[in-house]
């Protein structure tokens, strides 16, 4: 019994690689989110102290649609960091060729008439 291990498979990023994209990109999108909010005075402290203080739904408006924004921030940067990361070790991943490997991988060209030759009838 062998021990031999699975090819790698090209573009495919590791969990451990995805969880830290994820760590990363929680707190990216919460601050590309909540700066910009804060600073054009569409989020207040009073939005984030009414939710505990006031009652009903109204409550949640503004920080309801701050989550969902952040929410697609973070999902954007997470999938655009994997996108990339994917393509670079599909890249690192191909086996490189020299020059002279090139050449002499490229197809000979055939002529039609020995092609034509090769063929046989059946019968």
């Amino acid at each position: 019994m062998g021990t031999e291990r699975p090819a790698r498979q090209s573009g495919r990023v590791p969990r451990y690689l995805r969880l830290a994209i994820w760590v990363f990109a929680v707190p990216f999108g919460f601050i590309v989110t909540a700066v910009p909010a804060w600073r054009l005075a569409l989020i207040r402290k009073s939005d984030v102290l009414d939710v505990f203080i006031r009652s009903g739904i109204g409550r949640f408006e503004r920080l309801g649609l701050g989550v969902i924004i952040w929410s697609l921030v973070t999902a954007g940067a997470v999938q655009l960091l994997i996108t990339i990361v994917a393509r670079r070790r599909s890249v690192q991943s191909e086996p490189r060729q020299t020059a002279s490997d090139k050449r002499s991988s490229r197809p000979r060209p055939t002529r039609p008439e020995n092609c034509a030759a090769d063929i046989k009838p059946q019968m």
